[in-house]
Order: C-alpha cells, then sequence, then structure tokens
C-alpha cells in the first residue's frame, strides 16, 4: 500500500473509531462548539447572499453532515461528502441533512462544473494530497470554491513567533505538532499560495479573510447557557489574539479564501471584510 493510500485508510479507521456520544453533541446548537463552529459559517454568508440560488458540495463534513446543513438552514441545495460516510447516513436518516455521498475529494465522481461552489472547511490540511483534491474541487465547481483553513504560521512569521518557535525547539526538540494522529502532515495555507493557484488556471479574483479561534482538546462541548465562565475565556482568547494579529505580533487561526472561476463584483465582498485581489491575466491567453 503506498503512503497516501495509507494515509486515507488510517483517516477512515480514526473517523470510525471517533465516539458516537461526543458527535451527538454537535446536534445540538447550543453548546460552545457550536457557537465556534458558527462563527466560521459565518464567513459564508455574504457568498450565500450573493448567489441566493447557488448549489453547494461540501467535503470532508464530519459531524453528521454539519457544514451542509448549515447551508442548507439558509435555504440552499446542497450535497455533503467525506471519505467515510457512516455519520453521514445517520444525518440523513434523522434528516438533518437532505443528500449525501461518500467520495474521495481527489477523485470526485462528479461530472465538471455540476455544483455551483464547493466548501472545504477544515479537511484540505487532513489530506496526503491536499492539492490535487484543491483542483477537483475546481473541477467540479461552476462558480468557485471557498477553503476555512488553518492560516501557514510560519509565512512572514513575526520576530515574537520566530521566537516562540526558538524556544520550542530548544524546550520540546519541535516547533510544532507537524503529524496527527492518523498519520496526516498538517497541511496549512497562505494567501500566496492560494493566488499561485489561481494564477495558473488564469482566474481573475481570490479573496481572503482572517478569523481567530481559540480551541484545546475537550473544551467547547459545554453548554453555553450552563458555562458561561468557559464561553467567556474563549471569547478572552480570540480578543487577545485579534489584538495581536492587528499589529501583526501573532499569526490569525484561520485563513478563509475563495477561488473564483469567474468575473465578480467585488463590492459586496469588501463591505463584508474581504480583502479581494483582481489578478494579473495572463498575456498569452485570449
Amino acid at each position: 500500500m503506498n503512503l497516501y493510500a495509507k494515509s486515507y485508510q488510517n483517516q477512515i479507521e480514526h473517523l470510525k473509531k471517533y465516539p458516537e456520544d461526543r458527535c451527538k453533541l454537535m446536534l445540538n446548537h447550543k453548546t460552545i462548539n457550536r457557537w465556534r463552529l458558527e462563527r466560521l459559517y459565518k464567513s459564508i454568508d455574504p457568498v450565500l447572499k450573493m448567489y441566493p440560488k447557488s448549489e453547494w458540495l461540501t467535503v470532508g463534513d464530519f459531524y453528521y453532515g454539519s457544514d451542509a446543513q448549515y447551508i442548507q438552514s439558509k435555504e440552499h441545495k446542497v450535497t455533503a461528502t467525506d471519505i467515510d460516510d457512516s455519520f453521514l447516513k445517520k444525518g440523513k436518516d434523522i434528516n438533518y441533512i437532505e443528500n449525501y455521498s461518500r467520495e474521495n475529494v481527489e477523485s470526485l465522481s462528479f461530472g465538471d462544473e455540476t455544483f455551483d461552489f464547493v466548501l472545504c472547511k477544515e479537511t484540505f490540511h487532513h489530506l496526503p494530497r491536499p492539492y490535487i483534491g484543491l483542483y477537483e474541487m475546481l473541477r467540479v465547481s461552476k462558480i468557485g470554491i471557498m477553503l476555512i483553513e488553518p492560516y501557514d504560521r510560519f509565512i512572514n512569521a513575526s520576530l515574537v513567533e520566530k521566537l516562540g518557535n526558538w524556544m520550542l525547539r530548544k524546550l520540546k526538540g519541535k516547533m510544532h505538532d507537524l503529524y496527527e494522529p492518523s498519520g496526516n502532515y498538517k497541511y496549512s495555507i497562505s494567501e500566496r499560495e492560494i493566488e499561485k493557484i489561481a494564477l495558473g488556471l488564469n482566474l481573475t479574483y481570490v479573496a481572503f479573510k482572517h478569523l481567530n479561534d481559540y480551541y484545546r482538546e475537550g473544551l467547547g462541548i459545554e453548554f453555553k447557557e450552563k458555562d458561561d465562565k468557559i464561553l467567556n475565556k474563549i471569547k478572552r482568547q480570540i480578543f487577545l489574539r485579534d489584538f495581536l494579529w492587528k499589529f501583526r505580533l501573532f499569526p490569525p487561526t484561520f485563513l478563509i479564501s475563495i477561488i473564483f472561476k469567474i468575473d465578480i463584483n467585488p463590492k459586496f465582498l469588501v463591505d463584508e471584510g474581504y480583502e479581494i485581489i483582481r489578478l494579473t491575466k495572463n498575456p498569452y491567453f485570449k
């Protein structure tokens, strides 16, 4: 078995072992974790408003298809996918989602431009060959793709970040956990990488937005009404990270990226806090 096949197999086995009682908590929209998720989901809202009849595909959509469920709740048609469909099937059975399909993002079964948009939330960094998956997402999308993924903290690192990395190497012999328990390398993204993908395909627009979050293992499954102290702690941590990022002292948690395959009117996204970059067109293709 080659490395990437083994990586996917490990990922499937890892998902199958995930505690179902923990997953069921995601069905309750009053937990702190759900509050955290909805902060991410709200970054999708401007695109949903720009294209009110758009049809979506979600990839790596674990937790019963929670990404698809959010889009579905905004009255858009959506299909949830994951490499293991155990929890998606359960999501369908309890009417949490309407449509799902078992898919490997490196070889999606859908035809070209089947969907208007593809959403990839916290999945790209789990893939053994993420750029193959990214090109597949672009292939099956008509208007564009949206990534909500960890920001590459090693790109343009501040002096504070470099000092922190140096101290980690001295104390622990490493900077950060580069690999996850299933064996995958954690791919993170940067604006420049996304720009290069779009430039290589002679596309015109990309959009970016940064978002901070705070999470520690086991934190956030509590209920908001009963655990305001925990929620307030998370909010304080997010406020601190926002302050540090404002002065470029510490990198943000997430980079939200949109690659458009069509020309757009950028004003609406700019008003919603996105940075829009109009790319140089290839002069050799008319």
